[in-house]
């Protein structure tokens, strides 16, 4: 785990595996603000001010490799390669916009779509799209529960979107992009878990 009391002189670059980045706040519960996978790049006092004494980066996965840069080396190379400087420029919005999704998500979103972003997020970080992490720690990333993700799960492999097997670990992300934009399909989703509902119960009744 990385807090912005021990980053102050280094920069942090994930080679492998996936971390995530948010913050404590006021009730002792920590929610994910973005995920940081290999080749990203953390510096974790480029924060807000109002986020340095909760802020956290921790690794979602326990072969998570990061490697610990001096800054000011750091900062010298980035000056000198302007591909670099650009790359690290992208990245940032890319973080300035999934806060603001996360934000957004909070206010207005239902926990249904919630989930959607939050598993579409992650598929995109792991390999081969498979999220080791469990069901507990994926609820946790976006401050929902375990039994809210519980009961979305099997509308979104209904649909086509996920697919995974009760008593084995791990979710496989099917299609992303459908996650990501499930406040899009939100209705799709639900008609497709009613025609599942009642193809099952033909078949128990047969």
């Amino acid at each position: 785990m990385i807090t912005t009391g021990m980053a102050e002189q280094s920069i942090y670059v994930v080679l492998h595996g996936v971390v995530r980045v948010g913050g404590v706040g006021p009730d002792g519960r920590e929610i994910a603000c973005f995920f940081l996978g290999p080749a990203d790049v953390l510096d974790v006092m480029e924060m807000p001010a109002a986020l340095v004494d909760i802020a956290y980066a921790r690794a979602m996965v326990s072969d998570a490799i990061v490697i610990a840069i001096p800054g000011e080396r750091f900062r010298q190379v980035v000056h000198e390669e302007l591909s670099l400087a650009m790359a690290l420029l992208d990245q940032w919005r890319q973080r300035l916009y999934e806060t603001a999704l996360l934000l957004a998500d909070c206010l207005y979103a239902s926990s249904m779509v919630r989930y959607g972003h939050l598993l579409g997020k992650l598929g995109l970080l792991y390999p081969d799209q498979r999220i080791t992490a469990t069901h507990e720690e994926i609820a946790g990333l976006g401050g929902m529960s375990r039994a809210g993700l519980e009961k979305a799960l099997p509308q979104f492999k209904a649909a086509g979107y996920v697919q995974y097997e009760y008593g084995e670990s791990g979710i496989t992300v099917l299609d992303a992009e459908s996650l990501l934009h499930i406040e899009d399909r939100i209705e799709g989703v639900r008609r497709t878990t009613q025609e599942s509902c009642v193809v099952r119960g033909r078949k128990r009744a047969s």
